[in-house]
C-alpha cells in the first residue's frame, strides 16, 4: 500500500491501529507529512510519545468519521469493514473535508457494499484493484484517484 502513496504529498493512515503503515511512510521520507488517526486512546498516546520529536507527523485521537482536518494527498483506510469505510467516506463527503488525490481502501469484510457505494461516489475513479493473499484469504486493495 505504501508504494501506491503519492510522493511529496501528505499521507493519512486512517484507523491506524498501532501505526505500522504510517511509521513505514514516515521512515521512507517520501511524504510531506504523515497523519495517524485512530479512536483508541492508549494507541494514540503511545504514538504521540514515540513521535514527540517528529516534525513530519501529526496524531489525531478521534473516530475517522469525525476528523475535522482537511484530508489531502493519499488517504489509506485499512483494517476495518467495508461498512465502516462507507460510513467514513460519507461523513467526509458531507463535511466537505475530503480533498485527497488518492484513496487506498483495504476493507477486512463487506467488499460488495463498499463497491456498490463507490459506484455512487463520483468524485473518484478506480485506478486499480490489487489482490493480496493474507492468512489464507484474498483481500482486495482498491486504489481510487480524484477525477480531474
Amino acid at each position: 500500500m505504501l508504494g501506491q502513496g503519492l510522493p511529496a504529498e501528505d499521507f493519512w493512515d486512517i484507523c491506524c491501529d498501532h501505526g505500522l503503515l504510517g511509521a513505514a511512510a514516515l521512515r521512507s521520507g517520501k511524504f510531506r507529512r504523515v497523519h495517524f488517526v485512530d479512536r483508541v486512546p492508549h494507541i494514540i498516546e503511545k504514538l504521540r510519545r514515540g513521535l514527540a520529536d517528529e516534525k513530519h507527523a501529526a496524531v489525531y485521537l478521534t473516530g475517522a468519521e469525525h476528523l475535522g482536518a482537511e484530508i489531502t494527498g493519499t488517504a489509506v483506510i485499512a483494517g476495518v469493514g467495508g461498512h465502516n469505510v462507507v460510513k467514513i467516506l460519507e461523513h467526509w463527503k458531507t463535511r466537505g473535508n475530503l480533498r485527497a488525490k488518492r484513496l487506498i481502501l483495504n476493507p477486512l469484510t463487506h467488499i460488495t457494499p463498499l463497491r456498490d457505494y463507490l459506484k455512487t461516489f463520483s468524485t473518484y475513479t478506480e485506478k486499480e484493484t490489487l489482490i493480496v493473499r493474507e492468512s489464507e484469504r484474498d483481500r482486495q486493495i482498491l486504489i481510487l484517484d480524484l477525477r480531474a
